[in-house]
């Protein structure tokens, strides 16, 4: 905990670290811990209507790029969304957070799922950005 603040107090906020973890009597293991992400629901909870585009796409870049075969909506997260003060305003499109990439870059393909593939945000061109390689990246959370 001390390590997290001095590097979050240098500037330097990782989303991901790898840690040590060593007990009396016992082998030593290698975790990842993850900063926490403020979120209202996990995408299995909410229809993909209101999610924006260029987050969908960025899953999806991600989870191929990674060859991650199992990204089920329980495993995206959708931050809390802006307030609005106005209240006959439309409801504010809501941003994604991946998380649990376990099954990524597997020793054995198996026949992957990807729930955001049955999203119609992800049947949508990409963005030039996107094309580039230049999309969203998410280590902001």
């Amino acid at each position: 905990m001390a390590r997290a603040r001095r590097l979050r107090q240098r500037g330097d906020d990782r989303s991901t670290a790898l840690i040590k973890i060593s007990r009396p009597a016992m082998p030593a293991t290698m975790v990842s811990i993850q900063r926490f992400v403020a979120h209202k629901y996990d995408a299995d909870k909410l229809g993909p209507s209101r999610f924006l585009v260029v987050y969908v796409h960025s899953v999806g870049i991600l989870d191929v790029r990674l060859l991650n075969i199992d990204r089920h909506a329980g495993d995206i997260l959708v931050k809390n969304p802006p307030r609005s003060h106005n209240a006959s305003a439309p409801p504010a499109p809501l941003a994604l957070v991946p998380i649990d990439h376990g099954l990524c870059l597997p020793e054995q393909l198996d026949d992957p799922y990807f729930k955001w593939l049955h999203w119609p945000q992800s049947s949508l061109p990409f963005s030039d950005d996107e094309r580039e390689g230049r999309g969203l990246l998410f280590a902001g959370g």
